[in-house]
């Protein structure tokens, strides 16, 4: 089993089991240009965060980076 660790902007902490991930989306806002990252889970619950602050963008970049590594072969990294 893999975790992610994710701090929310107002403290909260939350570990995010990949094994419970079957899909993640990044893309970008079509007004605001802002990346919007979505984690898709096998119960069809998400997470889905919206790049609207420099620690949201921060967040994503992390995320992004850290599934390329664990994901071998593929990568999320624009």
């Amino acid at each position: 089993m893999q975790y992610l660790k994710l701090t929310t902007t107002n403290g909260d902490v939350r570990w995010i089991n990949l094994d419970h991930v079957t899909r993640v989306t990044r893309s970008f806002d079509a007004d605001s240009g802002e990346p919007i990252l979505v984690l898709m889970f096998t119960d069809s619950d998400r997470l889905t965060i919206h790049g609207s602050t420099a620690e949201d963008v921060t967040a994503i970049d992390s995320i992004v980076e850290m599934l390329d590594e664990c994901i071998p072969g593929h990568r999320l990294a624009a």
